[in-house]
Order: C-alpha cells, then sequence, then structure tokens
C-alpha cells in the first residue's frame, strides 16, 4: 500500500481527525511511554487500534465515539476546558474519576477505552523488542514451552 492509500485508510478509520488528537491526549496520560513515541510508531499505534475497533459492532464503534465526547463534556463541566487544553494533572484527575465513577457505565467505557489504548501501545512489535518479549509463534504455545522446561 502506498503512503496516500495508507493516509487515507488512517483518516477513515476510529482514531482519524479530531478524534485522533484527542485519543492521543487521552493515551499520553493512560500509558505515559506513549508520548515519548516518534510519528511512524504513533501511526502503528493508532492503527492497532482502528483496527480493533473496527472489529466490534457498529454499536460498540458508536459508543467509544460517545465516550470521547462524554470525556470532553466532563472536562468542560469540571475545569471550563476541553480535556485536550487541560493541564497534564487535571487530565489525570478527570481520569482518575471516570475510572472511579459512582455509575457503573461510565467505569466500563474507561476501562474499554483504556484497554484499547493499551493494547495499542503494547501491541506494537516495537514494544514487544523493548520489553524482551518472545512469543511462542510455532509449536503449540504454552504447553509445548513446559514440556520443553521453558
Amino acid at each position: 500500500m502506498d503512503r496516500a492509500k495508507e493516509s487515507a485508510s488512517r483518516e477513515e478509520g476510529f482514531a482519524s481527525g479530531s478524534r485522533r488528537e484527542h485519543l492521543w491526549a487521552i493515551a499520553e496520560r493512560i500509558v505515559p511511554p506513549a508520548a515519548r513515541l516518534d510519528e511512524s510508531a504513533r501511526i502503528e499505534f493508532l492503527r492497532i487500534v482502528d483496527r480493533a475497533v473496527a472489529e466490534r459492532p457498529a454499536a460498540v464503534q458508536r459508543q467509544l465515539g460517545l465516550f470521547l465526547v462524554l470525556v470532553d463534556v466532563l472536562a468542560v463541566l469540571r475545569r471550563f476546558r476541553t480535556f485536550r487544553r487541560l493541564p497534564p494533572g487535571a487530565r489525570d484527575g478527570i481520569l482518575a474519576w471516570l475510572d472511579r465513577a459512582p455509575i457503573p457505565l461510565l467505569r466500563k467505557g474507561f476501562w474499554g477505552l483504556k484497554t484499547l489504548l493499551l493494547m495499542g501501545y503494547y501491541a506494537r512489535p516495537a514494544c514487544h523488542e523493548e520489553l524482551g518479549y518472545r512469543p511462542l509463534l510455532r509449536g503449540g504455545g504454552l504447553a509445548a514451552a513446559r514440556e520443553q522446561g521453558r
């Protein structure tokens, strides 16, 4: 796929347009090492998120989009600014409140978003190398590793 097609497909996904910046502002607080990623690693991160969201039913995709809007609404109600315009500590406060929200649906939404962002970071092959993770790609997985004494 050439760069123009890659760019176009990225713009059509869940993590595109203004949603991209919004997701990134949240990702930097939930997965702090993500803030150090270069542009190509960020694109890979967002592609992973896009693929994961694309595999979900349309209703779940809409719910995730609405949850991102809710994060901004909550930020405006509590701090009079959108989430992206808040200083890091205030962003952390909004996310911590969602993590412990008194309404279970808000906690579930937060955990769903957090899971996607963690997946975006840790599913990158470069991250596997950084962590020293060497998955068994053949030979029966965990059972084969146990038999071999690993």
